[in-house]
């Protein structure tokens, strides 16, 4: 995988924002970490599920 990165601009409500960076601290985890994890696991998740493999 490539490590560069795209800047982008997301508008979240600002109790989503208190959550997420709550949830990130915990986890000793930045609010670009925890965001693009989850979005990581949703893309993968999707990949499953089009090629119909679900492993839950």
């Amino acid at each position: 995988m490539n490590d560069t990165k795209e800047a982008i601009l997301l508008r979240i409500p600002p109790e989503l924002k208190e959550e997420l960076s709550h949830i990130a601290a915990k986890k000793g985890m930045t609010m670009t970490g925890i965001i693009t994890s989850n979005l990581w696991r949703y893309v993968e998740k999707e990949h499953e599920r089009e090629t119909g493999r679900n492993e839950e």
